[in-house]
C-alpha cells in the first residue's frame, strides 16, 4: 500500500522444475499368417531425459489519477529446456547407436514485457484501452546435427473494450483485442516420441507463436439477453497433422 488513496505495489516471484526420465523398448517380429518367422526380431532401446527450468519475476502498480484507473506493469521470463533420448537397435549381440533416430535438444527463451491499462467511466460511457509489450529471445539446438536457430522480435498487443448504457432497456458494447499463443515446448521438440514401432510424434523445430485478432460487438437487452457478433483472425495457427513416412514405409 503506497498511500491513502489506495495505489498499491505487488511483487512476484516464482522457480518451477519439471524433470523426467524413462526407458522404451520395443520389439517387432516378423511372420507369415501362419506365425512362421520370416526374418529375425528387430529390437529397439530408448533411453531419454529431459529437464525443464522456469524462472519468472513481475511487478504491478495499481493507482487512480485524473479520475482513470491505472495498472502499469512489467514481468520477464527465462525457460530453458534440455531433452536428451539415445535409440540403440538391440537386435544383434552388441546395441548399437541410433544417430538417426537420437536427438539432443537445448532450448531456452526469455520473455520480456512491459504493460499499461486505463479504464474510466463519464456519464453512460466506460472504456479501458491497454498496451503490452513484448520482447522475445529464443535460442534453439540440436546438437547431434547441429541445426540451430535464434530469435529476437518485439510485439505489440492492444486491447480496446468500450460500453454503453443507451436506457434502462439496452446496453452495447465493443472490444477488440491482439492475443497471443505460444506453442508448448513438446510441440517444438524435434525429437522422436515412438508411441509404437511405426508411429511417431515429433515437433516442428522452427514453430512460430500463434496470433490471432477478436473483434466482438454485444448487445444487451434488460440486463437477460444477450446477443453476440464476433470475427477472430488467427495468423500462423499452430495445428498437430498425420503425415505418412513414405521414405521409411517399407
Amino acid at each position: 500500500q503506497l498511500d491513502s488513496n489506495g495505489a498499491e505495489l505487488s511483487t512476484d516471484f516464482d522457480y518451477a522444475y519439471y524433470g523426467s526420465s524413462n526407458n522404451q523398448h520395443f520389439k517387432t517380429v516378423y511372420a507369415d499368417m501362419f506365425g512362421n518367422p520370416t526374418q529375425n526380431d528387430y529390437r529397439l532401446l530408448g533411453i531419454s531425459k529431459g529437464d525443464l527450468n522456469i524462472y519468472s519475476g513481475k511487478a504491478d502498480l495499481n493507482f487512480s489519477r485524473w479520475n482513470v484507473k491505472w495498472e502499469l506493469g512489467g514481468k520477464s521470463s527465462y525457460v530453458k529446456a534440455d531433452n536428451n533420448i539415445q535409440f540403440f537397435n538391440e537386435s544383434g549381440d552388441t546395441p548399437l547407436f541410433d544417430s538417426n533416430q537420437s536427438n539432443h535438444f537445448i532450448y531456452s527463451e526469455n520473455i520480456n514485457a512491459l504493460y499499461g491499462i486505463g479504464s474510466f467511466e463519464k456519464n453512460n460511457f466506460s472504456v479501458q484501452l491497454g498496451l503490452r509489450t513484448e520482447q522475445t529471445v529464443a535460442k534453439g539446438k540440436q546438437l547431434l546435427n547441429g541445426e540451430s536457430f535464434d530469435r529476437n522480435y518485439w510485439q505489440l498487443f492492444p486491447n480496446v473494450s468500450i460500453s454503453r448504457k443507451i436506457n434502462e432497456k439496452h446496453d452495447l458494447a465493443f472490444s477488440f483485442s491482439r492475443r497471443i499463443q505460444r506453442p508448448g515446448y513438446d510441440l517444438m521438440n524435434p525429437t522422436r516420441l515412438f508411441i509404437d514401432v511405426i508411429i511417431y510424434k515429433v515437433g516442428n523445430f522452427f514453430l512460430m507463436p500463434q496470433n490471432s485478432y477478436l473483434f466482438e460487438l454485444n448487445h444487451t437487452f434488460k440486463q437477460k439477453y444477450l446477443t453476440t457478433f464476433s470475427y477472430m483472425f488467427v495468423n500462423k495457427s499452430i495445428t498437430e497433422v498425420l503425415i505418412p513416412d513414405e521414405q521409411n514405409s517399407n
